[in-house]
């Protein structure tokens, strides 16, 4: 009897250890299972403001002290750039939170009163920019080229665009970043890095280029800036 009862309770012990092992390794399986990968987040819209100044050193300690109201209007300073071909044109590009708070700061009168003040003048080109791509990656090169065009069809342009990426790289361009208007979604801005200035000036006046446009449903002639980056902040 003795036996018989020794032997039950063997036999319960192994099923019960073979039971948590069997446990334990579920566990360990499920803990080594890979996460899933979130989606990438969306880059951060840009509002860029391209305007004609009288005087960069004069105008900078204005533009810097106006900074608590882009602030308030969720507008965060980006990038800084200067035109190579007309060194008195300069880019802001600020960081946008939200669109409706940008467009009033825009035409808020205080604005066109810092922008007097620092010896703006003309009237600025102003776009606001739904990113759709942005490469942060840190590049030595400082050098930029943007491009402004009008498609038919932003899709399809698209295509071609990201087929054509081969020829911007030998070049001597790499892609930075893709955006579309909010006002006018076909209207689009592309920026790219350059690392060799006259490759780059002749794919930008060439033929081939003109030709893929063209198929690709590029209306009116394109907005082209070279321009170099003084500030990235």
């Amino acid at each position: 009897m003795k036996r018989k009862l020794l032997l039950c309770i063997s036999i319960f012990c192994i099923m019960a250890l073979s039971c948590q092992n069997g446990g334990d390794k579920q566990a360990s399986a499920d803990s080594t299972k890979p996460a899933e990968k979130a989606a990438p987040a969306k880059p951060a819209n840009v509002l860029a403001v391209w305007h004609k100044i009288k005087d960069y050193n004069k105008w900078l300690p204005g533009y810097m002290s106006h900074d608590t109201a882009r602030v308030a209007a969720g507008l965060h300073d980006y990038v800084i750039g200067r035109d190579v071909d007309d060194t008195s044109m300069i880019l802001v590009a600020l960081h946008m939170d939200d669109t409706a708070k940008a467009r009033a700061f825009i035409n808020n009168p205080s604005l066109k009163e810092a922008m007097k003040k620092g010896g703006v003048t003309g009237v600025p080109v102003i776009s606001l920019l739904d990113v759709q791509m942005a490469d942060t990656t840190t590049i030595p090169a400082k050098l930029r080229l943007g491009i402004t065009h009008k498609v038919k069809d932003y899709d399809a342009w698209k295509k071609v665009f990201d087929d054509d990426k081969k020829a911007r790289m030998d070049a001597g361009l790499i892609d930075r970043s893709l955006g579309r208007s909010f006002d006018d979604p076909n209207m689009v801005t592309i920026v790219c890095a350059v690392t060799d200035e006259k490759k780059a000036r002749d794919f930008a006046q060439s033929k081939e280029l003109k030709d893929k446009m063209a198929a690709a449903g590029v209306t009116g002639a394109p907005t082209i800036h070279f321009y170099t980056i003084l500030k990235k902040f």
